[in-house]
C-alpha cells in the first residue's frame, strides 16, 4: 500500500493505492480516496478518539465454508483448467465460483451477482484485481461446455472416491418445472413430476454413491422419457464408473422406468445391475401361489414381508436372479386405493349420464 497523487482540474488529491501482479501484468487492486492535503490534515487534527465510530458487519460463515469446500475439491481450479478461455479478463473458474456463492448465499439473479459481490465479505477475500461485472460473469457461462463439465466431473469423482471404494451407485431421473416463457432446446412441455403440466420442463439425471456423493449428471429436454435418456447416457455413465476403478465390483441401482432391451443389454458384462420389473414383465413369478413365498422381514409395524427367489430368469437375452416380494399390508392399501378410484370414476360417470339422458 502506498500514497498516490492525482491532479484533477488543477487540484491535487491523494489516494491510498495497492498494486499487484495479476496474470503477468501490474494492476491496481485496491484504491481508497483520502482527499486533498488540507482535508487530510484537517481530519487528522480534528479527530476525536472518543467519538462514536461507524462499524459495518459482514456475514462470512457460509461463504467461508463454501470457499473451504471449493479449496478441498478443487472445483474452481478444475473449471479453469478445462476451460478454453484465453488468460484475459475474469477467470472462468472464479466467475463460476462467484455465481455459485451468490446463488447459495445471497440468492440474487445472475445479473445481480456483481452488486451482491460488492456488498458481501468477498470484496475483502478477493483483492487481487477481481472485479466481477455482471456481463463478464454471464459471458463466462458460455465456456461451460459439455466437454468442460465432463472433465470437471471426472476430476471431482476421482478426488471424492479417494479413501474408499463404492459398491452401489444409484441412478435416477426427474424433471423440474420452470417459468421460462419461450420454448428452447431444454424447456419442453411434458409429464411434470410436480403436477405442473402447464409449465415447461427440464429433465435432470443424477448418479450418486451410497454415501450420497454425486459422480454423474445430465440435463435434457423435459419431454424425453426416462428410458430414452438412460440409453443416451449409458456409455458416458459406464465410462465415468470405470474411471472410479474396480467397476466389476460395483452395482448400478435404478428403477423400472429405465428398463429397455438396449439399455439392459448395454450394461451386461460391464457392470452389475439391481433393478425392478413391472408385474407384466414377470407374470410367471407373480402368479406363483403364496405358499411358495418365505418370510424374510418384519416391518416396524409388525407387517410380514414375504419373498420368492428365482435364479436363471430370462429377460432381454440374459439370465437374472429375480426376487418377488409380497406384503399383505401393501396389498390391502393398494386394494383400498383401487376401490376409491373406482367409486370416484362411477360418480363422474353418473353425473355425465344425467345430462346426456
Amino acid at each position: 500500500m502506498h500514497l498516490h497523487k492525482k491532479r484533477i482540474k488543477g487540484r491535487t488529491y491523494w489516494y491510498a493505492r495497492e498494486v499487484a501482479r495479476v496474470q503477468g501484468r501490474v494492476k491496481i487492486v485496491r484504491q481508497i480516496y483520502l482527499g486533498s492535503a488540507d482535508s487530510i490534515i484537517h481530519r487528522f487534527q480534528e479527530t476525536d478518539p472518543t467519538r462514536e465510530l461507524s462499524i459495518k458487519s459482514y456475514g462470512y460463515g457460509l461463504i467461508a465454508a463454501l470457499l473451504w469446500a471449493d479449496h478441498q475439491l478443487g472445483l474452481s481450479s478444475s473449471i479453469a483448467r478445462h476451460s478454453e478461455k484465453r488468460e484475459q479478463g475474469l477467470d472462468v473458474g472464479v466467475a463460476s465460483l462467484l455465481l455459485m456463492l451468490g446463488r447459495v448465499h445471497g440468492k440474487p439473479s445472475r445479473s445481480k451477482v456483481s452488486r451482491w459481490f460488492k456488498r458481501s465479505v468477498l470484496r475483502f477475500f478477493y483483492e487481487s484485481g477481481v472485479k466481477p461485472y455482471s456481463e463478464s460473469l454471464l459471458r463466462s457461462m458460455d465456456y461451460l461446455t459439455p466437454m468442460l463439465q465432463a472433465g470437471v466431473e471426472d476430476d471431482i469423482a476421482r478426488l471424492g472416491m479417494m479413501g474408499f471404494t463404492p459398491r452401489l451407485l444409484f441412478f435416477d431421473e426427474t424433471n423440474i418445472f420452470t417459468h421460462i416463457q419461450r420454448r428452447g432446446e431444454l424447456p419442453r412441455p411434458g409429464n411434470s413430476k410436480d403436477g405442473r403440466k402447464e409449465k415447461p420442463l427440464i429433465g435432470v439425471a443424477l448418479a450418486c454413491t451410497q454415501e450420497y456423493f454425486p459422480v454423474f449428471h445430465d440435463t435434457y429436454p423435459g419431454n424425453r422419457h426416462d428410458s430414452t435418456e438412460f440409453r443416451r447416457v449409458l456409455n458416458d455413465l459406464v465410462a465415468r464408473i470405470e474411471c472410479l476403478g474396480e467397476s466389476e465390483d460395483l452395482a448400478l441401482v435404478m428403477d423400472k422406468g429405465n428398463n429397455s432391451e438396449e439399455g439392459v443389454k448395454g450394461l451386461r458384462g460391464r457392470i452389475g445391475l439391481v433393478g425392478s420389473l413391472k408385474r407384466n414383465q414377470a407374470r410367471g413369478l407373480v402368479e406363483k401361489p403364496e405358499g411358495e413365498y418365505q418370510h424374510v422381514h418384519t416391518t416396524a409395524r409388525g407387517h410380514r414381508v414375504m419373498a420368492l427367489r428365482c435364479s436363471g430368469y430370462r429377460y432381454h437375452g440374459g439370465e437374472w436372479t429375480l426376487v418377488c416380494f409380497f406384503n399383505e399390508a401393501t396389498r390391502r392399501k393398494a386394494l383400498k386405493r383401487h376401490h376409491e378410484l373406482k367409486e370416484r370414476a362411477e360418480r363422474h360417470l353418473k353425473r355425465l349420464r344425467g345430462p346426456i339422458g
